[in-house]
Order: structure tokens, then sequence, then C-alpha cells
């Protein structure tokens, strides 16, 4: 059971995490079945109650974020130059994707990459009292 105007602060922003996990985790079906993973991505959403507070988690089989594209689309920005990049370890760089206005979007589509990025969704979270953390999976394929 969540407060329905809690459920209402959290609509924009789980949207705007749902369309990124498509349109930036789940692969195309070719390049899934080519790393030997069904032709169709998974998007999982679960919310518990943990410890007297609401946990959301949403996850899917995709790709993941590349570390590597992200440390390139932060140098590109001219937000950090390439040796402080290098040194940047991965909670660091992962910050970076919270910045306002940021995308590693290449174009703008339907789905995500409007050039919002994911800083309004850990904004609008926040302050309903909600902690938001992203977590990165290095065992994908």
């Amino acid at each position: 059971m969540v407060d329905r105007d809690i459920l209402r602060k959290l609509e924009a922003p789980l949207t705007q995490i749902l369309r990124n996990s498509i349109d930036h985790g789940i692969e195309f079906p070719d390049e899934r079945v080519a790393k030997g993973k069904p032709p169709e991505g998974t998007i999982h959403l679960e919310a518990t109650h943990r410890f007297g507070m609401l946990s959301i988690t949403i996850s899917d089989d995709g790709k993941g974020i590349i570390l590597d594209n992200l440390r390139e689309s932060i140098v590109t920005k001219g937000l950090v130059t390439e040796e402080m990049s290098q040194q940047l370890n991965e909670a660091e760089l992962m910050e970076f994707i919270f910045l306002p206005n940021f995308s590693t979007a290449n174009q703008v589509t339907e789905i995500s990459g409007r050039g919002v990025g994911l800083n309004i969704a850990k904004t609008m979270v926040q302050e309903v009292g909600v902690i938001f953390r992203l977590f990165l999976n290095l065992d994908r394929a």
C-alpha cells in the first residue's frame, strides 16, 4: 500500500526511468540474438516495503551503461579533461548521469533522449523522500 499522492508524484520519474531502460538499455533484437539473448528484452519493476520504507527497483536485461561511452560523453561535453576522466571510478562516472540536462543520447527520440536526463527524475523522487540510486551491473554480456 502506497499513498496515492506519493504514487502521483512518482509517476513521471518512474516513466522517465522506464523510457531510459527501453531506449538506452535494451538492445535491438538482432544485437540481442548475436549476444545469445532472446530477441525481446525484459524490464522488471518491483515495489516492496522494506524496514518501513518503500523500495522500488527497476532493472532490465539490456547492455547496461557502457562506462567508456559515458566517459567519452563527459569529455566531449567539456565536463572534465580526458586525463581526469581516466581517474574517475565507476561511482563517480555514474554521478554525471544526474547532472541537469546531461544526456548520452545522440538524437531525440519519442521514447527518451529529449535532453532532460535523469536529473529531473532524481529531483522528483527526492522531493517525496525517496533515495535514488543507480547500480551498475558489469556482468552483462
